[in-house]
């Protein structure tokens, strides 16, 4: 059934998800796993710039070292080499600590960023609860409505009318035969609402229609109604 019967449009939450995610938010969780993992091109770029820096300060150590020798008068290349393995040893140790260090301030950059992304996942996680949530509060106004039009007034208070349009019923199994006013017989049938699980005893318009025309009535949304008390 559609138009003026259909149900709600479902809301779908992964739709709403999507609405909320963008190419920033993927950027941002690849930049927190790329800051964390030392292998990373990231993170070997920073750590070429830095062993560069370190060799730069300890070969111009060394030309200083050889140029303060020199110019001492001293001729003592034993004591020079082992200055300069000094100087290699404390350029490798501040080295390994620059590392360490960026590790440190990688981690808690790593962290934050991580902290940012966690938040707006838990939102969107959020928003795709509430749809669904939404969807439920749909369906159950939409059964709502279709259960008040079940039974409507028709004219006086003592004409019921019942939808009894075979369109709204599923598992439907006929059970036996019912006398009319007129004394014809219709069908009797058990049946399910389309909008409930609730099993029902009931006719069908249809057939009602066929024995009875001035028992049934057809509302604005194109379904028929039966005149109970026409009828019985």
């Amino acid at each position: 059934m559609s138009g003026w019967f259909g149900p709600p449009e479902p809301i779908d939450p992964n739709k709403v998800g999507e609405f909320m995610q963008n190419d920033g938010l993927q950027m941002m969780k690849d930049r927190s796993v790329s800051i964390m993992d030392p292998n990373s091109a990231l993170n070997q770029s920073l750590k070429n710039d830095l062993t560069k820096s370190i060799q730069d300060n300890l070969y111009n150590q060394n030309r200083i070292l050889g140029r303060n020798f020199a110019g001492a008068g001293f001729n003592q290349p034993g004591i020079m080499l082992q200055q300069q393995e000094r100087n290699t040893d404390q350029s490798n140790n501040a080295l390994m600590n620059a590392w360490q260090n960026m590790q440190k301030n990688n981690m808690q950059s790593s962290n934050q960023l991580l902290t940012g992304y966690t938040g707006q996942m838990t939102k969107i996680g959020e928003n795709q609860a509430s749809a669904y949530g939404q969807n439920i509060t749909n369906k159950n106004n939409y059964n709502s409505a279709m259960a008040g039009n079940m039974m409507q007034l028709a004219g006086t208070a003592a004409e019921v009318a019942m939808m009894c349009d075979a369109r709204v019923k599923k598992d439907i199994k006929k059970v036996g035969k019912i006398k009319t006013k007129n004394g014809k017989k219709v069908g009797l049938y058990n049946f399910k609402y389309k909008w409930a699980d609730k099993e029902v005893t009931g006719v069908m318009a249809q057939d009602v229609e066929k024995v009875m025309p001035k028992a049934v009535k057809k509302g604005k949304n194109g379904l028929k109604f039966v005149m109970m008390n026409k009828l019985f």
